[in-house]
Parts: structure tokens; sequence; C-alpha cells
């Protein structure tokens, strides 16, 4: 009987570590997923960082031609 009682809890604890093994096995899954995408979002916000930079540049030039055009019109 005694024999009986522990060979049951062996195999039910062989399924409890079986399927911890599993949950942590998608736990795993899920958390490369979520680094794979948080790489992916940083990558895009870095893109769209150098977009802001290179439209900041873009308008400080185009404002100082357009400073130096008034000066020239200004001065004649």
């Amino acid at each position: 009987m005694i024999e009986q009682n522990l060979a049951a809890e062996l195999a039910a604890a062989k399924v409890e570590i079986s399927e911890a093994r599993h949950d942590i096995r998608n736990m795993r899954l899920v958390v490369n997923d979520n680094v794979s995408e948080i790489a992916r979002i940083q990558n895009e916000l870095d893109r769209f960082k150098t977009r802001i930079a290179t439209g900041a540049s873009a308008l400080a030039f185009a404002l100082a031609i357009l400073g130096w055009l008034v000066e020239i019109a200004i001065t004649k």
C-alpha cells in the first residue's frame, strides 16, 4: 500500500515537473519574442530620431538661407 502511494506520488511529481518544464519553455519563448520586439522598436525609435534631427537641420539651414536673403534684400 505504501509503495503504491509512493509510486502514485512519484508519477504525479513527474507530471508536475513535465508541466513546469513546458511552462518554462513557453515563458522563455514569450520573453525571447518580447526581446526581439523591443529591439525592433528601439531600431524604429533610432530611425525616427534620425529623421527628426535631419528635419531640424534642414529647417535650420533653410532659415539661415532665408535670413541671409532677407539681409541681402534689406542692405540693397
